[in-house]
């Protein structure tokens, strides 16, 4: 039988070229399906391994938001008592005053009112300056592959004690104008060096940020900006 010129390629069963050709855009294609039907399932019953830990970004703004709020609550006291309230056994002087938000440095109980009731109060009319911040929450677990923490983002009251932590659990750092001349020594180094030695504060407050180091400062989280 004589063949037609033009014919000897044409055709289009299992295994031609143009089958060939058309598998890898219909293997696509179906996954493509697949995964807009899993992502819809997920995000039905948003299991909490891929939704459930708060993010990363939030968390910063959380912690600069306490930090500011701290640093506002100390000024407020300044505005009732006409002095700033101090760490336990430290005294205004000739320099600036380190502290934290830790159990035995006492700032807390001091701004929230809940100073024992003897003898030299330094908040006697036990106001609470810093009411907007929240309880911290207990055994936070912050990713997936992270280890709990006891306590995240707020105030803590144990063994009628009080203090208050970032996002990640750790104590706020605190340094008071000590010496009355309206400014504090700027703590971050690089901002030091760049033309700001000293800010023109009464209170700064900082968090050590993801990684709890304090000489780390590009995670740390200041209450001056």
């Amino acid at each position: 039988m004589e063949r037609r010129p033009g014919l000897e390629n044409t055709h289009l069963g299992p295994g031609s070229q143009d089958d060939c050709r058309r598998k890898p855009l219909f293997t696509w294609v179906s996954w493509l399906l697949w995964g807009v039907i899993l992502l819809i399932l997920l995000m039905g019953i948003r299991p909490r391994w891929l939704f459930g830990y708060p993010s990363a970004i939030r968390m910063k703004k959380e912690a600069g938001i306490m930090s500011m709020s701290f640093a506002e609550g100390v000024e407020q006291f300044y505005a009732e008592y006409s002095r700033l309230p101090m760490p336990n056994g430290q005294k205004s002087g000739k320099a600036d005053l380190d502290s934290d938000t830790s159990f035995p440095d006492g700032l807390v109980r001091v701004l929230i009112g809940k100073e024992p009731n003897d003898v030299g109060k330094q908040n006697p009319s036990d106001i609470d300056f810093i009411e907007g911040i929240k309880a911290a929450a207990s055994n936070v677990k912050i990713g997936v592959f992270s280890k709990r923490l006891p306590w995240s983002n707020g105030l803590i009251y144990e063994n009628e004690e009080y203090a208050l932590v970032d996002s990640w659990g750790n104590f706020y750092r605190v340094r008071l104008d000590g010496d009355g001349d309206h400014q504090v020594a700027n703590p971050d180094p690089e901002q030091a060096a760049n033309g700001r030695p000293t800010l023109p504060l009464r209170v700064i407050v900082w968090s050590p940020g993801k990684d709890g180091k304090e000489g780390t400062w590009e995670d740390n989280l200041r209450s001056w900006e």
